[in-house]
């Protein structure tokens, strides 16, 4: 087995405070992650959220369980591969304010780039192009999470001015989540169901392995 030493540098660029199946996923991810190499945690603020530097609290257990430090809007980044998850998070900065150097520059698609009829789901190009112009990369790569959101990464892999390939494979956006029994009187009804959507979502045999099955009711 190779040494620690020898194990790539992993760096990745998020915003944290995104609620719901992203960020448990990326946590997820970081849990793996820690056995593949050593790997650093840069968190930017995007204005996306709020003027509040929180931190998802799914994201505040894996880094504390970790002992990784959040890096705030750091003015360089440095690995052998650069993970931006979510490139949505962009879209409210008219830069991205620092740079990214990497071997390889990966943007993670948790959003469809396009929604149906062929319209943007978000201003894709210009946040790519944000991107492109604050890193140097040999590679760069987009990486959609699901045969369906890859639909949409591919045909609008051509926004913005850089050059970009689409990963051959899906990059696995698989949480698992205790149940929780639903209130029987909630105070307030109001809110957002995180989406079932198909772009959440491997195909069906890649599904069956990754979940657990379901017990029975009684």
């Amino acid at each position: 087995m190779a040494s620690r030493a020898r194990l790539p540098q992993l760096a990745y660029v998020v915003d944290p405070r995104f609620p719901g199946g992203t960020s448990a996923s990326v946590a997820a991810e970081w849990r793996v992650a820690a056995a593949l190499g050593r790997f650093t945690v840069h968190a930017r603020w995007a204005g996306m959220f709020g003027t509040a530097r929180q931190v998802a609290p799914v994201l505040r257990e894996v880094l504390d369980e970790l002992c990784l430090p959040l890096v705030w809007d750091a003015p360089g980044i440095a690995a052998d591969v650069a993970i931006l998850h979510n490139p949505a998070f962009l879209k409210f900065l008219p830069d991205f304010e620092g740079w990214i150097v990497a071997r390889h520059l990966v943007v993670v698609a948790h959003e469809n780039f396009l929604r149906p009829g062929g319209i943007k789901g978000f201003d894709v190009g210009a946040c790519l192009d944000r991107i492109d112009r604050a890193s140097l990369a040999l590679r760069k790569s987009s990486t959609p999470i699901s045969p369906h959101n890859r639909a949409t990464v591919t045909a609008g892999s051509t926004a913005g001015k850089g050059r970009r390939d689409v990963l051959s494979e899906d990059w696995f956006n698989i949480c698992e989540m205790s149940c929780q029994t639903p209130a029987a009187r909630p105070r307030d009804r109001r809110g957002r169901h995180s989406r079932p959507g198909f772009e959440k979502f491997p195909l069906l045999p890649i599904s069956i392995v990754s979940f657990r099955p379901m017990p029975r009711p009684a």
